[in-house]
């Protein structure tokens, strides 16, 4: 009895991550750290309705925008490059996500510069406060999306939505016995 209890519970499970869809949110402060800003002690972050949507980072639930909240902390990859996963049920899949990237705290974020391009490029939209937010309708399948900061494509001009392998990764990779099937 407890070998079908422990099955129809890991069934169950997998029923429920099934559902689930990981958005992995990346931004590349190349340019922003290069015309004179300086990365905050707590690093970067991300703030947004991320609570609304039922959206969990590996730390812990999001809250709504509070960027200050550890859950919100951003990975540091290397390059000035800055990644969070962000996990949202099921039901969440089709709903609007609004976002922005935060140095630190709120005061230096996207969307509030008068260059800001993520107003004139249209990937952002006005909170009706003088910000500018990023949206995204949550995807049915795990997505990355990489931005340039303050911007709506990537450092290199080409899409968010398209991150490209990094090449160099398999320059040692060995198949053995070669040839190989």
């Amino acid at each position: 009895m407890k070998k079908i209890l422990t099955l129809g519970l890991a069934c169950l499970t997998s029923i429920f991550a099934y559902g689930q869809v990981t958005v992995t949110y990346q931004v590349d402060a190349t340019d922003f750290l290069a015309a004179g800003a300086t990365l905050a002690n707590n690093g970067m972050r991300i703030g947004g309705d991320f609570a609304a949507n039922g959206g969990v980072s590996a730390i812990d639930t999001m809250v709504d925008w509070s960027p200050t909240d550890t859950a919100s902390g951003m990975a540091a990859l290397g390059n000035d490059l800055f990644s969070i996963s962000v996990t949202y049920p099921a039901s969440s899949i089709g709903a609007t996500q609004y976002f922005k990237y935060v140095n630190g705290a709120w005061g230096d974020n996207e969307g509030t510069a008068a260059t800001t391009t993520i107003a004139t490029d249209g990937c952002g939209v006005d909170d009706g406060a003088g910000n500018i937010n990023r949206t995204l309708v949550i995807p049915s399948s795990d997505t990355t999306l990489r931005y340039c900061w303050d911007a709506c494509y990537q450092c290199d001009g080409s899409d968010p939505g398209v991150v490209g392998l990094d090449e160099s990764a398999f320059i040692s990779l060995s198949i053995y016995p070669n040839p190989a099937n």
